[in-house]
């Protein structure tokens, strides 16, 4: 469940954010998001392992905030898992959000609505079996 929790708080924003805001960097963020599927997991943990280091930048900054290595931890390992989750949350919410289309985010914004209250009262609910695909998929991927 901390695994879906971190996914929805990082993966829905940049969803939403690719599908509807960004233009000129949806092709480098996509690539980036995209990453985990064709790299294996054991390349994956080696990049997590060279970059979180404790003598490097990033490991000296989570010890400092945690006061323990994120190496071979429990934090490590949800990291590592959200690193390799991340496309398939972000990747079939961006789709359902798309299918709205922004005809109808402009629409709800010209009727007074703010950018929040159009993601939680149009969105959301138009994208309900989208936010179901990806939470069940992540847990049953995540609980086998």
């Amino acid at each position: 469940m901390l695994l879906v929790f971190f996914l929805a708080l990082i993966g829905t924003p940049l969803a939403y954010f690719l599908a509807f805001k960004s233009k000129k960097t949806k092709p480098f963020i996509e690539t980036i998001v995209t990453l985990p599927l064709v790299l294996p997991p054991t390349v994956i943990g080696f990049y997590l392992i060279v970059f979180f280091n404790p003598e490097t930048t990033l490991g000296k900054i989570f010890i400092l905030l945690t006061g323990e290595q994120l190496i071979f931890s429990f934090y490590g390992l949800v990291l590592a898992s959200i690193i390799y989750s991340i496309p398939f949350w972000v990747q079939p919410l961006q789709a359902s959000f798309e299918k709205i289309g922004r005809d109808t985010v402009r629409t709800s914004q010209s009727l007074g609505a703010s950018s929040l209250g159009t993601f939680l009262h149009v969105i959301m609910p138009l994208c309900k079996k989208g936010f179901f695909y990806v939470f069940y998929y992540i847990l049953c991927t995540h609980l086998r």
